[in-house]
């Protein structure tokens, strides 16, 4: 947690966000401050909070598990009483978050002017009002950085930010709002004027000691987007000369920046740059060096089988980098469609060979005739000493483990996996609406929608998606002819020369455990009870502990992913392809990995049998019916 030293007197606000800084501590957290200032505590009453994270821990509550827990997490039992009680501070010099500082900064610009300015404004967007503060502190930020944002990126971001923001906190908004009997001729705003009004008067502070975790999360949100956005305009402007070079042509105004192009990692994530011509680049907050190291091997193979696999351009900046934006375009002909799914058989064999996981649909880029793989972190992966849960049932090692064609022995929609569903395209699914925004009406309702079950991962001709099932001949033949390549090369491929060289000490991103898992869990400590209670709250995220099941060194991971999880991100664990062991802060040791990524690599290059060829076959198959 980034720390900022402030003296309370020099806070306008020092006794309420004392106060909020202490109800919003999780149990870990408050272990952590007792040994770092002079605390008292009082024990809570109103709830069984040890018995609640029994059950977090395993469904059964068991105390057995519960004590293998504490273990592993080096808690004793005198730990315990303080961790589940709330804090009482006894000194006056605290080192707070930063979250504190940027939420007394906001407190510190609601004046009487401007909260008669905004509830005035005719906002459309459900409780718009509300977080406009933010959504000022942001853009005060974004125009102090003299980065020369130009107005029309900074509001974009603006309603970026407020998404944001409404996601964490609709859920109490909506359950806080409440309407009285509407006196006949009264505005049909009245009410919610009223709530609003009652919130920005008092700056927050009875609904944030209500709800402390959603005040750490607004505050914690806006100065991520700050802190990120700013960032990705430094470098670029740093970056802007050699970024021409590589692309050759001159770089315009940047006129849209497309976030959420990929999860947030320790509050940052991919970005698409767009420039006033249209043109786009990719911004990596991550090191980019994998890419080389791919489009590398793609080189050799399209060498060797006189192929055409598309690789693009990189700016490598060591901790982060830039990339060719690849187009999404339509095939000119059916011909090009064959030649779609022959070349996606050969990208599957890539991935089995190389070990990749984790390519959803996302990550699959229908670029005419050719796919494209667009992220390289997970195209590498180690073999572990013990098969996790999430690959059990016979794919570790398959070409099912590569998430690129489905399976029924994932936990995953068939249409999210990278070439997608051979069967669903679209779907009748469920959706919230506001109806009435910013009046007494104001509700959420459900809509009923169709959706497409498919991306920019399925190629399209004369606007029709051509699905993977009409392909099948074309995709085998693809994957068999990769497959023959590496039979052919075994033995140049296992020696010093071999181009499985260029992954040497890459770094890559090691999968602990599916994506959607986190997503799943920070969705649901969104409810109100959570956001109202960090006891709970933190508690809760000890769920995770569940899939360590005999809490062995494999648990170490805990408490990374808790830290991670605590600040809105998915966790994320960075490795050399080269590493025999997860790189984590404490240092402590997992003795997870059997075979780093190379050996890994290797092992299978041996693996490529006749035999094996009509096992994955067969798999490959099965898994085109689906």
């Amino acid at each position: 947690m980034i720390l900022l030293k402030l003296y309370q007197n020099n806070m306008e606000h020092s006794s309420f966000l004392k106060r909020l800084y202490f109800k919003s501590l999780t149990p870990f957290e408050i272990l952590d401050c007792s040994k770092k200032v002079e605390c008292s505590y009082e024990k809570n009453e109103n709830f069984d909070y040890l018995d609640y994270w029994k059950k977090s821990i395993s469904k059964d509550g068991s105390n057995n598990t519960f004590e293998k827990y504490c273990l592993i997490n080096n808690l004793n039992p005198d730990d315990l009483p303080t961790m589940i009680s709330e804090v009482v501070c006894l000194e006056n010099f605290i080192d707070f978050p930063i979250w504190i500082n940027v939420l007394d900064n906001i407190m510190s610009h609601i004046t009487e002017e401007n909260i008669v300015s905004t509830i005035n404004d005719n906002f459309q967007k459900p409780f718009y009002h509300l977080f406009l503060p933010y959504v000022n502190y942001f853009s005060k930020k974004l125009n102090e950085s003299t980065l020369g944002i130009n107005k029309k990126v900074v509001n974009q971001l603006n309603i970026l930010l407020y998404e944001d923001l409404y996601n964490l906190a609709y859920s109490v908004l909506f359950k806080e709002f409440k309407t009285g009997v509407l006196a006949e001729g009264m505005p049909e705003d009245f009410y919610y004027k009223k709530f609003v009004l009652s919130i920005l008067d008092d700056k927050y502070q009875h609904l944030f000691l209500k709800y402390p975790m959603l005040a750490r999360k607004l505050s914690e949100k806006t100065h991520s987007y700050c802190s990120f956005v700013i960032n990705i305009y430094t470098r670029f402007y740093c970056d802007k000369k050699e970024l021409e070079s590589l692309f050759n042509r001159k770089l315009g105004e940047i006129s849209k920046l497309h976030l959420n192009s990929g999860d947030l990692h320790n509050g940052e994530t991919t970005v698409i740059i767009e420039f006033d011509d249209c043109f786009k680049i990719v911004y990596k907050p991550t090191n980019v060096s994998i890419t080389k190291a791919y489009n590398s091997f793609i080189t050799w193979v399209n060498d060797k089988i006189e192929e055409k696999l598309l690789t693009f351009e990189i700016l490598d900046k060591q901790t982060y980098g830039w990339m060719e934006f690849v187009e999404n375009s339509q095939c000119n002909s059916i011909s090009d469609v064959k030649l779609y799914y022959e070349r996606a058989g050969i990208i599957l064999g890539i991935a089995y060979l190389l070990n990749s996981k984790d390519y959803h649909y996302e990550n699959i880029i229908a670029s005419g005739n050719s796919p494209v793989l667009i992220d390289h972190e997970t195209i590498l992966s180690p073999a572990l000493n013990s098969v996790k849960q999430e690959t059990e049932n016979n794919i570790s090692g398959t070409v099912l483990e590569t998430s690129l064609i489905p399976t029924k022995k994932l936990d995953l929609p068939f249409f999210m996996y990278g070439f997608g569903s051979s069967s669903l395209l679209e779907s009748t699914v469920e959706t919230l609406t506001v109806k009435n925004p910013n009046q007494d009406k104001m509700s959420i309702e459900s809509d009923f929608n169709i959706k497409k079950l498919y991306k920019s991962n399925k190629p399209i001709y004369n606007d029709n998606v051509e699905n993977l099932i009409n392909y099948q001949a074309e995709f085998k033949q693809g994957f068999q002819k990769f497959y023959e390549l590496i039979v052919r090369n075994k033995v140049y491929l296992l020696s010093p020369q071999s181009p499985i060289n260029s992954f040497w000490n890459s770094n890559i991103r090691f999968i602990n455990r599916q994506t959607k898992v986190y997503h799943k869990i920070l969705k649901y400590l969104n409810k109100p009870e959570y956001l109202s209670d960090s006891l709970k709250y933190g508690i809760k995220l000890e769920i995770l502990a569940r899939a360590y099941t005999v809490f062995d060194k494999g648990a170490a991971l805990l408490t990374y992913e808790r830290k991670q999880m605590l600040h809105g991100d998915i966790p994320v664990f960075h490795i050399k392809s080269l590493d025999k062991d997860i790189n984590l802060p404490d240092k402590k040791k997992t003795n997870l990995i059997k075979f780093n990524a190379i050996e890994n690599i290797f092992k299978k290059i041996e693996s490529f049998t006749s035999e094996d060829f009509d096992y994955q076959m067969s798999l490959i198959s099965e898994s085109l019916t689906l």
